[in-house]
C-alpha cells in the first residue's frame, strides 16, 4: 500500500503553456521545479527519479549504464561461442591401456534426436576393443526403461548409458546394478546424486548452464538488452528444465528484458506438435520478438510454419542443441542461430568415465565440461558436422593419446 500511495504521488501535476500534463517523475525532461513542487516530491520519496535541471538523472543513467554493461558483456560471450574449440576439457592420461572384454549398452530412447550419441560410443568403443550394442526404449513409457535396463544386465555390460529420463523412473534398479557391478552413466540429466554405480552426470547442470548462458546472452545481445522471448522447453526432461532455470536468471539480470515460457509435455515431444503451441503462443501475444527453443528437433519443421502465419520476418530462433533441420535451417538464413550439438563429444566422455572409473582416477561429474559452439546465420559450416559435433576436430584422437591407444 506504502508503494502504491508513493506512486499515486509520484504522478506529479504540472502546467506547461496552459495545457495540464501528468508525468512520472522519472520522466520529467527539463523542467524546472518550485520549491513547493520538489518538496512534495521529496516527502513522497521520489527525488532519487527526479531529474536534473539539465536533464539528467541519476536513476536512468544507473540502469542505461546496467544494460549498455549486460549488453557488453552478451556480446564478447557470444564472440567468443562462435569459435570453433580447440582442445577437449580432459588432461588427465590414464594410468594404463583400457582392460580388455569391456562393453557398453545405449538405451536409445524414441524422442527426437535419440539416436545421436550411437556414432560416438561406436567410435570410441571400437577405439579401446570394446562391444557396444543398443537398447530401444519409450520416453512417454517409464516400463520400457525399467524392462530396457533389466534386458540390459543379461548382456553383463561394463557399463550402461541413460539418457534423458530421470533418475526417479529408473533408481529401483541401482541395487540390481550394484550386485552385478554394472555402472551406469546418466546423459542430459539435470541434479543427481553420483555413487559407485551411477558415474557422472554428462550434459548435466553445469554444462547445460554453459549452453543456455551463451543462447539468453544471444539474445541480450542482438536486441540490444531488450528483448522479449518465448522460452520453450520440456521440464519432463531435467536438461531442458536446466536450460530454462539458467535462462530465466540470466535474462533477469538484463533489466529491459523480459520472457514468457511455454512448456511442452511429453506426448508433445513425441508428437511434435510443439510446433503448433509455438505458433499460437506467438499468435497471442505479437510482442514476442524471440523464440529460444530448449532443443531444436522438439520443433519439427518450425521455419515453415512461421513462414505460414505470417511471423518469419517478426520474430527469431535461437536455441540450445540444434537437429540437422535445426542447423541447417540457420544456414539457409531461415533460423538466427543454435548452440552446437557435442552428443559424439559427450559419447566419448562416457567411455572416458568408465576407463577412469575402472583404473581409479578421480573425475569431475561432468568430465572437464563439453564444447559450446554457437553457429549464427550468415556464417558457412557443414550441417552434418554441426548436427554431431566434432570439435575440436581431432577430439577423438585426444582422448586416445589419454587413454594410451593408437590405431
Amino acid at each position: 500500500m506504502i508503494h502504491d500511495i508513493q506512486s499515486q504521488t509520484c504522478q506529479t501535476l504540472f502546467v506547461l503553456g496552459g495545457h495540464v500534463a501528468i508525468k512520472r517523475s522519472s520522466r520529467l525532461g527539463k523542467v524546472a521545479l518550485s520549491a513547493v513542487t520538489v518538496a512534495l516530491l521529496a516527502a513522497a520519496g521520489c527525488s532519487s527519479t527526479a531529474r536534473s535541471e539539465d536533464g539528467s538523472n541519476s536513476g536512468d543513467a544507473a540502469s542505461s549504464g546496467q544494460v549498455s554493461g549486460i549488453v557488453a558483456d552478451a556480446q564478447a560471450s557470444v564472440d567468443e561461442a562462435v569459435e570453433a574449440p580447440a582442445k577437449i576439457g580432459v588432461t588427465e592420461p590414464l594410468k594404463s591401456s583400457p582392460a580388455q572384454g569391456g562393453s557398453i549398452v545405449y538405451l536409445k530412447p524414441d524422442a527426437a534426436g535419440g539416436e545421436l550419441p550411437i556414432p560416438g560410443l561406436e567410435e570410441a568403443t571400437k577405439a579401446i576393443g570394446w562391444g557396444f550394442r543398443t537398447i530401444n526404449f519409450k520416453l512417454a513409457e517409464p516400463a520400457t526403461l525399467v524392462a530396457g535396463m533389466q534386458e540390459a544386465l543379461g548382456y553383463k555390460p561394463t557399463a550402461v548409458v541413460i539418457p534423458s529420463s530421470p533418475i526417479q523412473v529408473w533408481q529401483n534398479q541401482i541395487p540390481a546394478y550394484e550386485q552385478a557391478g554394472v555402472k551406469i552413466v546418466p546423459l542430459f540429466l539435470g541434479q543427481i546424486e553420483q555413487n559407485e554405480t551411477v558415474l557422472g552426470n554428462l550434459q548435466g547442470p553445469a554444462d547445460v548452464a554453459a549452453a543456455a548462458k551463451v543462447v539468453a546472452d544471444y539474445v541480450i545481445a542482438n536486441s540490444d538488452g531488450q528483448g522479449k522471448a518465448l522460452v520453450v522447453s520440456a521440464p519432463d526432461v531435467p536438461a531442458e528444465a536446466a536450460f530454462a532455470d539458467t535462462v530465466h536468471k540470466r535474462l533477469d539480470e538484463c533489466s529491459d528484458c523480459s520472457y514468457t515460457d511455454l512448456e511442452l509435455t511429453t506426448p508433445q515431444l513425441a508428437d511434435g506438435s510443439g510446433t503448433r503451441a509455438v505458433v499460437s503462443a506467438l499468435q497471442k501475444d505479437p510482442s514476442i520478438g524471440y523464440i529460444m527453443n530448449a532443443y531444436g528437433p522438439q520443433l519439427p519443421g518450425l521455419p515453415g510454419a512461421l513462414a505460414a502465419a505470417g511471423l518469419s520476418n517478426k520474430v527469431k530462433t535461437v536455441g540450445y542443441y540444434g537437429g540437422p533441420a535445426d542447423f541447417a535451417a540457420v544456414k539457409a538464413g531461415q533460423v538466427d542461430a543454435y548452440t552446437s550439438v557435442p552428443f559424439t563429444y559427450s559419447a566419448y566422455q562416457v567411455v572416458d568415465i568408465v576407463l577412469r572409473d575402472q583404473q581409479g582416477i578421480p573425475f569431475e561429474p561432468n568430465d572437464g565440461g563439453v564444447p559450446v559452439q554457437l553457429f549464427v546465420e550468415g556464417t558457412d559450416f557443414d550441417v552434418d558436422a554441426a548436427t554431431n559435433y566434432d570439435q575440436p576436430a581431432d577430439a577423438l584422437d585426444q582422448f586416445k593419446a589419454l587413454w594410451k591407444v593408437s590405431d
